[in-house]
């Protein structure tokens, strides 16, 4: 059973754990949501990265972190169950969690999707403040396997220059922080919002997905939910999720070689004559014409 994410308590959750040191200014310029982050002059001396896949069951133990240590953990997979206040959120890829010392790592999971992370383990000055928000959600589920990947490969490569690797880390993790942060995640999205976009990103996906379902995870009515998505983003749930569907399609198409049945497939569309229709009202041309146009820019060439 999902358990709904608190109307309040994530926007709590999230303020209470982020440092004193660090200042957060509104700057309306031409982005009236960009966000300018002064993080603590205080930087990782090293970076171990490894990968971790919890075994099939309801709760690992957890990782206390040491002192003079910071730990990241990018969920590439599976089920994540976070406390956040007396409530229980459940996340999947995407979610990144910034453990300070004497915190506890992600610890519970489900027997039938266990969860499988990237983990960066930062060597600090003792004492550094969480320079972000403890948990950030990255809405680009790929980049975020990428950008483990990636790190993994160099952390196990001799060549590669150890203290720039530690910077690139570093700075790369805030930067998606980030950008989660001034994306529909932001602060100015209503804790339930940003619950109904965790499960939209988690499941758009599937077939299955429905208003109802997205409107019982943010705890919020269906009518509730249509006001506030028409309030933020002018527009319905229903057309979002299409929308979501139609940006993934857009990668699929021109990054990999798959056929446009199995784009239509893996991004959500029961058939491919209902991609076909939203793809050619969305962007005004065919999934197959789209394709041929940016072939040169494609991973098969």
């Amino acid at each position: 059973m999902d358990v709904i994410c608190p109307a309040k308590g994530l926007t709590q959750y999230c303020t209470a754990l982020r440092s004193p040191k660090l200042t957060i200014s509104l700057i309306f310029l031409q982005n009236p949501h960009l966000i300018e982050m002064k993080i603590s002059s205080q930087r990782p001396t090293s970076v171990e990265v490894s990968y971790y896949e919890a075994p099939a069951v309801d709760e690992v133990r957890p990782y206390r972190i040491e002192t003079g240590y910071h730990l990241v953990e990018l969920v590439v997979g599976g089920v994540v169950r976070f406390d956040v206040g007396n409530r229980e959120l459940r996340l999947g890829a995407g979610a990144m969690f910034w453990h300070i010392e004497g915190e506890d790592t992600i610890c519970k999971t489900s027997p039938e999707a266990p969860y499988k992370c990237y983990v960066f383990d930062l060597a600090i000055p003792t004492g550094t403040p969480r320079p972000v928000p403890r948990l950030s959600v990255l809405p680009d589920i790929q980049k975020a396997a990428e950008i483990g990947r990636e790190f993994l490969v160099a952390f196990h490569s001799e060549s590669v220059d150890r203290s720039l690797l530690c910077e690139s880390a570093w700075t790369r993790l805030l930067w998606e922080a980030h950008l989660a942060e001034i994306g529909n995640t932001g602060p100015e999205i209503p804790p339930s919002m940003r619950a109904a976009l965790a499960f939209i990103e988690a499941g758009f996906a599937s077939a299955d997905l429905s208003v109802r379902s997205i409107a019982s995870a943010a705890g919020l009515s269906e009518a509730h939910l249509h006001a506030l998505f028409r309030a933020h983003f002018g527009q319905t749930p229903h057309q979002f999720v299409l929308a979501r569907r139609i940006q993934e399609a857009r990668y699929r198409l021109t990054g990999t070689r798959q056929t446009i049945k199995a784009v239509a497939a893996e991004c959500g569309f029961a058939n491919i004559e209902t991609f076909y229709r939203v793809f050619q009202r969305q962007l005004g041309t065919t999934p197959q014409k789209y394709r041929v146009a940016h072939e040169r820019f494609s991973t098969g060439r």
